[in-house]
């Protein structure tokens, strides 16, 4: 899993996705040994299957507490998961989503 991201202390991304039809679904988990932070429309996750289509979907959920943080931006130009910002945190974040792929 390609991730940007502000990262202090070792990080651990573990993530995976699933074909269905002409769609691809993902998650990926992001923990830190000591804090993670997003900044809207900078900080990304590399999607692991070429985007097409117009748009997809995601969201960012703090694991930790059990909150949502926020939408994500699917930009099948980059094949780019954008994240929503998120302050300096060491909880465990999830990003879940599905995009349209070629076919």
């Amino acid at each position: 899993v390609a991730v940007s991201l502000v990262v202090v202390g070792t990080p651990t991304y573990v993530g995976r996705y699933r074909i269905v039809g002409r769609q691809c679904q993902f998650q990926v988990s992001l923990v830190s040994s000591t804090s993670i932070a997003s900044t809207a429309g900078t900080h990304y996750i590399n999607l692991p299957i070429s985007a097409k289509g117009v748009a997809g979907i995601a969201a960012m959920t703090n694991d930790s507490t059990n909150i949502a943080v926020g939408l994500c931006h699917v930009d099948v130009a980059t094949s780019r998961c954008y994240l929503p910002s998120q302050v300096a945190s060491g909880d465990t974040f999830t990003v879940c989503g599905s995009y349209e792929i070629g076919g």
